[in-house]
């Protein structure tokens, strides 16, 4: 095997790696051109399609299937686009000097998505040695706002968190180390263009990255859940991104066009609030729970992009809620809480699932039923608190295992997830209807639950005490520093 490499400035220009039956040239890090010796055949590669093969002289270029040379083109860009982004950062990056504090900053857009990065952004804050600032992409008087957004400066404010405004923010004036996103879609940044995740990389800033949702599997065959988890300029561009199992980080390679070297399998720290808190339910729900046995009800928020038959979606009917809202009201012997999904009400009424005044009377009925109440606010204190869950997908489903209480899981049509979220939905007991929240109350809840032992197999293998010790967000934090120094050639 013999190497040839063009350095400039520490950046490598041009490589050649020959082996036995392998040649590659590379430009920028792109792999430009490949010749690959296959027995009596020699294959011929262009951006990685294969476009001559010797032995037939025949190129193969048109005649493949035109979708997969479709793909094959855009992988190929994306990847293109990628290098060179890595290029500018590489020439362009923001290193770390001894007379100054790593500057990391916090993108901010939505108080449901905070736990994800709750304890690694307290790490940061109460650290002398980092200059930290959180930006607020207000959504307001934008096409973004849904009823998602509504509480997300209130959150802040309720909080003492300090915050800057995004028409306050320059990122090219800042010039901070890091900037972590908490969205990672792309739809977000054609509107908060200033921090649009292919800008700041050309500047030379880091960009960090926690999945906040559930882990979907593209087994579905639904392209648009493969770029929901893979392939959004978060994702692609990302210095490092963190995730909590190793699947995911599996999945990168599979699925995501630059790959997954960037990404960290650090376990999750939204469940390090676990192990450092002690969470408390509002006092007027104590009051009208009367020590009750508390059942948190998750809603999880329409979304028929994840569904590839026409005309279903993985989420139960408005219609089925309501007739399990009136089942729910014969059972006084326990307290029901209600969690909905912020988004719940834009996207009924938006897709004509039911009407706004459909929503807001089955909300009326929640709260004015004896034993039932409307929950609002965190969502780790009710399941903390609760003692046991009905569930439909959401990111809660992941949090829900890490305790050992029944679980009744509701959809429509089913969502292939990750290897370790299907392991965890199986720990779930199964349902569609009213019917089965009633077999459920009936036969399972406070009763004996084989499935919880099946679960406690599981656990160790999806929240390992090595990772799962309350202190995954401060080594996200630490791993950011030592890493940076690394890169910036700092000396102590």
């Amino acid at each position: 095997m013999s190497d040839k490499k063009i350095k400039f400035l520490g950046l490598s220009i041009y490589k050649r790696k020959t082996k036995r039956n392998k040649t590659v040239f590379r430009i920028l890090n792109v792999p430009v051109w490949m010749k690959v010796n296959s027995g009596r055949k020699k294959k011929y590669y262009f951006l990685g399609i294969k476009v001559y093969q010797k032995k037939s002289n025949t190129s193969t270029f048109f005649n493949e299937n035109s979708d997969f040379i479709e793909r094959k083109l855009n992988n190929r860009t994306a990847v293109i686009d990628y290098s060179i982004s890595n290029l500018l950062f590489n020439l362009n990056r923001i290193d770390l000097k001894k007379s100054e504090k790593l500057r990391i900053h916090f993108l901010y857009i939505a108080d449901s998505y905070w736990p994800s990065w709750e304890s690694f952004y307290k790490s940061c804050i109460e650290d002398p040695n980092l200059d930290v600032k959180l930006i607020f992409l207000d959504t307001k008087d934008t096409s973004l706002h849904t009823s998602q957004y509504e509480f997300s400066e209130s959150f802040l404010i309720k909080n003492n968190i300090d915050y800057i405004r995004y028409r306050d923010y320059f990122p090219d004036e800042e010039k901070p180390h890091v900037i972590v996103y908490q969205s990672p879609y792309n739809v977000n940044y054609d509107v908060f263009k200033k921090v649009r995740p292919d800008f700041i990389v050309k500047q030379g800033i880091r960009i960090v990255y926690i999945p906040y949702g559930i882990e979907y599997d593209v087994s579905i065959n639904n392209n648009n859940l493969q770029n929901l988890q893979y392939n959004h300029l978060v994702h692609k561009l990302a210095w490092n991104n963190f995730v909590m199992h190793s699947d995911i980080k599996e999945g990168f390679y599979n699925h995501c066009q630059t790959g997954g070297s960037h990404v960290i399998v650090s376990g999750h720290p939204k469940f390090d609030c676990y192990f450092n808190q002690k969470f408390d339910l509002p006092s007027d729900l104590l009051k009208k729970a009367k020590n009750r046995k508390i059942v948190a009800i998750q809603i999880h928020c329409y979304n028929d992009m994840d569904c590839t038959k026409k005309g279903r979606i993985h989420s139960v009917p408005f219609e089925e809620h309501l007739k399990i809202l009136n089942l729910l009201k014969e059972y006084k012997e326990y307290f029901f809480v209600y969690t909905i999904h912020p988004a719940y009400k834009t996207r009924n009424v938006e897709r004509n699932f039911c009407s706004l005044d459909d929503y807001l009377s089955f909300v009326s009925d929640i709260k004015n039923s004896d034993n039932m109440y409307l929950y609002q606010g965190n969502h780790q204190a009710l399941l903390a608190n609760a003692d046991a869950f009905i569930t439909e997908n959401s990111s809660l489903m992941i949090e829900m295992a890490f305790f050992d209480k029944s679980v009744l899981y509701l959809y429509d049509v089913p969502i292939a997830k990750k290897p370790f979220a299907q392991k965890i939905a199986d720990t779930f007991h199964h349902g569609h209807t009213w019917i089965d929240v009633q077999k459920f109350i009936e036969n399972i809840l406070f009763k004996k639950d084989n499935f919880l032992e099946l679960r406690k197999k599981y656990q160790s293998d999806i929240f390992p005490r090595s990772l799962y010790d309350g202190k995954i967000g401060f080594r996200i934090k630490e791993r950011i520093i030592e890493k940076i120094k690394e890169e910036s050639l700092y000396e102590k």
